[in-house]
């Protein structure tokens, strides 16, 4: 999936959009749960790598500058009940061990901080 922003949009939102697209599109195709296979910009030399905050969580967001900022990510979506691939379990929170080693996020949860970030 890619975010796009323009030049006037800074770094960190295009992270939190991205991230909040994550999580609704995870709720949309009956997940619960997503973990970041891939995050990163279109420019391996320009990439900035920004850390949002969910719960006690940092989800780190790869975004990378140009004429626009751009964001893009991979997801695994968990329905309810699949098992984490790494073998790790769901945990409360933000985050839990999941894909690769890496986290598994409640998308709920991140949907409920992010929203209403963007909200007029």
């Amino acid at each position: 999936m890619f975010v796009r922003g323009n030049a006037a949009t800074a770094p960190e939102r295009v992270a939190k959009i991205a991230l909040l697209r994550a999580a609704r599109l995870t709720l949309e195709h009956g997940g619960d749960r997503f973990a970041l296979v891939h995050s990163g910009g279109m420019s391996y030399h320009y990439t900035t790598l920004n850390s949002v905050v969910v719960g006690a969580a940092l989800i780190p967001v790869g975004t990378s500058a140009g004429e626009d900022e751009l964001a893009a990510l991979v997801v695994h979506v968990y329905r309810p009940g699949d098992a984490v691939l790494d073998g790790g379990e769901r945990g409360g929170g933000a985050a839990a061990g999941g894909a690769r080693g890496g986290a598994v996020y409640e998308a709920r949860q991140i949907a409920a901080e992010l929203e209403p970030q963007f909200k007029p």
